[in-house]
């Protein structure tokens, strides 16, 4: 049986997109210079930047561009790594949890109005913070919001007051794309768009595939009834060939679930009552 999540596998799903001649494009190309039939690729790179380079690298080879969204923590943010995507051709942005840095940074309790007002605006100038430190070294132009699961607040809620417009901010994927016309798939939890698991990263689509398995998604690319946009979400800290640490973030990322399910049927409890 073959392993999924393996970068076996990812090569030979973008072998089949180029075959079925689709265009690769980083989330910002996209939104300035969008192709008829697209892959916009796309990588929140949550942990293990050095998953995201060798990614990155095998992207290269095959002359596939993507886009990088690195936290600012020290699990993700490495300027050695990130240069070195970035020179291979790749977008670097941000991918930002200034709301749930910001709820434990100031140890915030939110009891009113008048609380959540003064996270939204605590939460805006972090943003602006890491936004600025991040450029001294790359051109962003996009952001991603970190899904934050254990946080009750997303980390969206800053644009309900403030304009990331206003900070020459292009594009958030989560706003500022179609998902009626491009068909958003991600490997969050690593899992194809399995909800169960997924508290955040999700969209509002029409689209109704129902993708299992990265096998699933090549067969779907080769039949000739996928849509001519498509994002796709991958996260390189999922993917290895090592035997040792697939097995390793396979049974990580299984407690990780049991976890994501027990919360997010409790807000869905909440949200009902």
């Amino acid at each position: 049986m073959q392993r999924d999540f393996t970068l076996n596998i990812y090569m030979k799903l973008l072998q089949a997109l180029k075959v079925k001649k689709y265009t690769t494009q980083t989330v910002l190309d996209f939104l300035l210079n969008p192709q008829n039939k697209v892959v916009i690729l796309r990588h929140d790179v949550d942990r293990k930047p050095k998953n995201a380079l060798i990614m990155a690298r095998l992207e290269n080879s095959l002359g596939v561009k993507a886009s990088y969204y690195f936290r600012i923590v020290p699990e993700s943010y490495n300027l050695e790594i990130m240069n070195k995507i970035a020179e291979l051709g790749h977008e670097i942005g941000y991918h930002y949890e200034d709301v749930d840095m910001v709820i434990n940074n100031y140890k915030l309790r939110i009891r009113n109005d008048e609380d959540y007002q003064k996270l939204v605006d605590l939460a805006y100038e972090n943003f602006y913070k890491n936004l600025k430190m991040l450029r001294e070294n790359f051109d962003v132009k996009t952001v991603c919001m970190h899904g934050s699961p254990r946080s009750k607040y997303d980390n969206k809620i800053i644009w309900e007051k403030y304009n990331y417009r206003d900070l020459e901010i292009i594009c958030e994927p989560y706003f500022d794309v179609d998902y009626n016309e491009v068909f958003y798939l991600t490997d969050a939890s690593r899992a194809w768009n399995n909800n169960k698991v997924n508290r955040r990263d999700r969209v509002n689509s029409d689209f109704k595939f129902d993708i299992n398995s990265s096998k699933e998604f090549i067969k779907f690319i080769q039949s000739n009834n996928s849509p001519l946009k498509i994002m796709l979400n991958v996260h390189p800290h999922n993917w290895t060939n090592s035997m040792i640490g697939w097995t390793i973030i396979g049974l990580w990322q299984f407690i990780k679930n049991i976890a994501k399910r027990i919360i997010i049927k409790q807000s869905e409890s909440l949200h009902n009552a």
